[in-house]
């Protein structure tokens, strides 16, 4: 079989090189909420960042009523999983109320209702950073953070990175990894682990990077930022 197998394999192909994966430099990949967004409050102006508030608050008023939409069709296909996960189990012990019906019934057990535990339910959300997608960010933005109202609504968990560069020694350089552009960073906006009042005012932070309705940017450079 060997033999035969070497005359479906192409001459003018490459050899075949066995690698293995690097190792992520998290402290270097990944910028804690806390620094990003004290950075986007230092790159804009207070007036710029009062507007951003005032564009907040209309929107969260506006989407508030779809978000307890979703989160009661949510709560209900949930309610039905749960229900669908409910066995009924005899306990062994006799009814004592159902003893006067024993010609008519035949079960006069007393019955518990068990249900197997469910799925854990939790959100990693990835927002593609790059150039191309100024067109579509003010938009894609919006979009997230009705997600992340609904999640905190329903107690998931969930965090929120962009994908783009401003990193060095991203992932590990050992002999025989394979190489990966080292310029890698992943800067997390939004986390369930966030207070309220820091959810809030991230979410006005995201309002500051689209004024007017348009990805206006922020501070890029990683290095300027703590």
């Amino acid at each position: 079989f060997d033999e035969m197998l070497k005359n479906f394999r192409d001459p003018n192909a490459q050899e075949i090189v066995y690698v293995t994966l690097p190792t992520p430099n998290l402290k270097n990949i990944i910028l804690p909420y806390e620094i990003v967004h004290k950075g986007i409050r230092q790159h804009f102006k207070h007036i710029e960042m009062l507007q951003a508030e005032k564009d907040f608050t209309t929107f969260r008023d506006a989407q508030t009523p779809i978000i307890d939409y979703i989160l009661q069709q949510f709560e209900m296909k949930k309610q039905a999983d749960r229900y669908k996960r409910t066995r009924q189990h005899r306990t062994g012990m006799l009814d004592t109320l159902q003893l006067a019906h024993y010609k008519t019934r035949d079960d006069l057990f007393k019955t518990i209702a068990i249900c197997q535990d469910g799925k854990n339910h939790g959100l990693i959300f990835v927002v593609d950073w790059s150039g191309s997608m100024s067109g579509n960010m003010a938009g894609t933005l919006e979009q997230l953070m009705i997600l992340c109202m609904f999640c905190r609504k329903a107690q998931i968990p969930f965090e929120v990175y962009s994908l783009t560069t401003g990193s060095t020694n991203a992932f590990s350089k050992n002999p025989g990894n394979l190489a990966y552009a080292q310029n890698f960073r992943m800067r997390m906006y939004l986390s369930s682990r966030m207070t309220a009042l820091e959810f809030q005012a991230a979410c006005i932070n995201l309002f500051a990077l689209m004024l007017n309705g348009r990805y206006a940017g922020g501070p890029t450079n990683d290095n300027l930022i703590g």
